[in-house]
C-alpha cells in the first residue's frame, strides 16, 4: 500500500517537471507574430532609421484569409499613399508600393500558386536605377526610376495593416527585416531561410518575433529601438514558418549596440568604454560569466555575475570595458554577455580599436654652434624635425624660449608632418653683442599634449685684438753698409674667440722690408694672446723707408718702419 502511493506520486511529479520543461523549450523556440482577424496588427509609433534611399524590405508571410490589399507590411500613415509597402493584390497577387521623390511606382506579381500558404516577398529599391520585387527569391515584378530618394513624411510602421487601404493581413508574419542596402538575389536567397543575430551590416530594423510570447513588445533584434506593440488580438506563437531552429540569442537578452568602435587611442593605449545590455523578457534573468573571447586587450571591469530585472531597452545594466593596446595596431575582439537563465539567451558584440603613436623629435638634442663672429653673422642654419609616429602630426607652435637671436624662416605658423616624414626647419641666427648661446626650440603638438625640443649652444662673439702703432728702426750711420736689422712686434687677440690667420699677413711697400715669421699657413691666436712678427730690415743706401703690415683677413694694420738718413 506504501510502495504503490509513493510510486504514483514520484509519477505525478516527474508529470509535473515534464510539462514545465516543455513550457520553458516552447518559450525558446522561433515563434512568429499571429493575426487571427481583421482587427489585429502590430504598429511601430513614431519609428526612427527607416532607410529612405537604398532599401530592402523582406519577411515570411503565410495568409490564412485572402483578403485583396490587405497590409502585410508598411510606413506611412492613415490615409497616406506610404512611403512603401507590401500587400496582397488582387488574383493571387502581391503589389509592392514606393513612393519615390519623382512618383509612386507600383508593381505587381504574377499569380501565385498556393497563396495561402509561407511565401517570402521581397522589395529592393536600388536608387537611380531599379525597384524589383520578388517571391521566394525571384525577381517577379520591376521597374526602372531616376529618383535617388524615397518620400517618407510619415509617423508609424506597420505590421499586418495598411494604412493606405485600411485592410489588415489575417495569418502569420515572420522574420520581418528592413536593410539600409538593396540585397541582391543571391543574397536574398542565401538567407531567408535563416534567423540572423541582429548586427549583420546594413541590417536596421529586425523583428524575428522570438519574444515572451507572455510578452506585451515586440523587439527591434538590432538593439536600436523601434519596438512595436500589439492591437487588438495580436499574438506570438511556435513559428511554422520555413525559418525554424532556436534563435540565436534567445530573447530576454540584449544590447544597445550591435558593434562597438572606439575613438582612436592617439595620445595614450588605455581606454574605457560601456556596454548597455537589457532584459527585453518579463522575468529577472542572471547575467553569467562576462568576458571577451580572446581578452588579450579588451577586459571588462567585473567579470562576476549579477541579476537584471525585467523592461524594456530603457532599462539597461552597463558594462565596463578596458583597453589596453601598447602597440600600434587595429584590435578587435568579441564582448560575450551570456545569461544562465532559461531563454535568457546570449549577446555577442563586435569591439575595436586602432591604436596609434604621436611621436615626433628633431634630429639632435643639442645643436651646437660653436663660436658665431659677429662679423660673419647673420647666417642661416637648420635643422629637421622627425615624425616617428603611426599618425600625420600637426604642430600647432614652434618656437623658442626666452628671446633667442634666432629667427623661425620657415615653415611659418601652424604645419603636419606625415608619419615617418621629416620637416625642414630653417633657421636665421642674428647679429648682436658677444653673448653665451644657450636656448631651446620647442614643437608642440595639436593632437596630444606632447613636444619636441633642441637645445642651441654657442658663444656669439666680436673680434677684438691689438698692435703697436708704428715700428720706427734706429738711425745707421755710414761707413756701415749693409744694414741689417731684425725687429719683433706682436699682435695681441684682446677679444673672447680664437683669430686664425691663412693667410696670415704680408708686407706692402720697400723692398728694404721682409716678413721673417710668421711664414705663410694657418695661424691662431687664443684669446689674450700674442703672435709675435719678426720683420727684417736690410738696406744699402742712404734714405728713408717705410713699409704696410696688412692682416689679409681682418682689419688692415698699418705699420710705419723707417730709417733715417744714412750719413
Amino acid at each position: 500500500m506504501t510502495l504503490r502511493y509513493t510510486y504514483r506520486l514520484c509519477c505525478i511529479l516527474a508529470f509535473i517537471m515534464l510539462i514545465d520543461a516543455d513550457s520553458l523549450a516552447q518559450s525558446c523556440r522561433k515563434n512568429m507574430l499571429v493575426l487571427p482577424d481583421g482587427n489585429s496588427y502590430a504598429v511601430v509609433s513614431s519609428p526612427k532609421n527607416i532607410p529612405l534611399a537604398s532599401l530592402t524590405v523582406e519577411c515570411w508571410a503565410n495568409p490564412t484569409t485572402i483578403q485583396d490589399e490587405a497590409g502585410i507590411v508598411e510606413f506611412g500613415d492613415r490615409s497616406d499613399t506610404g512611403a512603401f509597402s507590401i500587400r496582397l493584390g488582387s488574383g493571387q497577387t502581391v503589389i509592392a508600393s514606393v513612393r519615390m521623390s519623382n512618383g509612386i511606382i507600383n508593381l505587381q506579381s504574377p499569380t501565385i500558386p498556393n497563396i495561402n500558404s509561407w511565401h517570402h516577398f521581397a522589395l529592393t529599391v536600388t536608387p537611380n536605377d531599379s525597384i524589383r520585387l520578388y517571391v521566394n527569391g525571384n525577381v517577379v515584378a520591376s521597374a526602372a526610376t531616376s529618383a535617388s530618394t524615397i518620400v517618407g513624411s510619415w509617423n508609424s510602421f506597420y505590421i499586418g495593416h495598411s494604412g493606405t487601404t485600411g485592410i489588415n493581413f489575417i495569418g502569420d508574419i515572420d522574420e520581418l527585416r528592413i536593410w539600409s542596402v538593396a540585397r541582391t538575389q543571391a543574397q536574398i536567397l542565401a538567407s531567408m531561410s535563416q534567423p540572423f543575430v541582429g548586427n549583420e551590416t546594413g541590417l536596421t530594423q529586425y523583428y524575428k518575433f522570438d519574444d515572451d510570447p507572455q510578452g506585451n513588445f515586440i523587439h527591434n533584434f538590432t538593439g536600436t529601438g523601434n519596438e512595436a506593440s500589439f492591437v487588438t488580438s495580436a499574438f506570438l506563437d511556435v513559428s511554422s514558418s520555413p525559418v525554424q531552429g532556436p534563435p540565436p540569442n534567445g530573447y530576454m537578452l540584449g544590447s544597445k549596440e550591435k558593434s562597438l568602435l572606439l575613438a582612436d587611442l592617439l595620445c595614450t593605449s588605455s581606454e574605457t568604454a560601456v556596454v548597455h545590455i537589457f532584459n527585453r523578457g518579463d522575468e529577472s534573468i542572471e547575467i553569467g560569466q562576462i568576458g571577451f573571447q580572446l581578452g588579450n586587450v579588451f577586459s571588462v571591469s567585473s567579470t562576476s555575475g549579477f541579476p537584471l530585472s525585467p523592461g524594456d531597452t530603457n532599462r539597461t545594466a552597463l558594462v565596463n570595458i578596458q583597453v589596453n593596446a601598447p602597440n600600434p595596431s587595429f584590435y578587435t575582439d568579441t564582448l560575450i554577455v551570456p545569461s544562465t537563465t532559461v531563454c535568457g539567451g546570449i549577446v555577442r558584440i563586435p569591439v575595436s580599436v586602432r591604436r596609434d603613436i604621436i611621436a615626433f623629435a628633431f634630429e639632435d638634442t643639442v645643436f651646437r654652434l660653436g663660436t658665431l663672429l659677429n662679423c660673419k653673422l647673420p647666417i642661416e642654419t637648420q635643422t629637421l624635425l622627425h615624425n616617428s609616429g603611426t599618425k600625420t602630426v600637426t604642430i600647432n607652435s614652434l618656437s623658442f624660449t626666452g628671446g633667442a637671436p634666432i629667427t623661425i624662416l620657415s615653415p611659418q605658423g601652424s604645419f603636419t608632418i606625415n608619419a615617418g616624414a621629416t620637416q625642414k626647419i630653417k633657421l636665421r641666427i642674428l647679429s648682436g653683442a658677444p653673448q653665451i648661446l644657450n636656448f631651446t626650440l620647442r614643437a608642440i603638438a595639436a593632437e596630444c599634449p606632447k613636444f619636441a625640443q633642441i637645445r642651441f649652444d654657442g658663444i656669439r662673439s666680436t673680434p677684438s685684438f691689438s698692435v703697436v702703432p708704428s715700428v720706427v728702426f734706429p738711425t745707421i750711420n755710414l761707413p756701415v753698409a749693409p744694414i741689417q736689422l731684425d725687429t719683433t712686434i706682436y699682435f695681441k687677440n684682446t677679444g673672447t674667440t680664437v683669430l686664425s690667420f691663412n693667410p696670415p699677413l704680408e708686407l706692402l711697400g720697400a723692398n728694404s722690408f721682409q716678413l721673417i715669421k710668421p711664414s705663410n699657413g694657418l695661424a691662431l691666436i687664443k684669446p689674450d694672446s700674442s703672435l709675435p712678427i719678426t720683420i727684417r730690415y736690410k738696406v744699402s743706401e742712404c734714405g728713408i723707408y717705410q713699409a704696410n703690415l696688412r692682416h689679409l683677413r681682418t682689419t688692415r694694420l698699418r705699420q710705419r718702419a723707417a730709417s733715417r738718413r744714412l750719413r
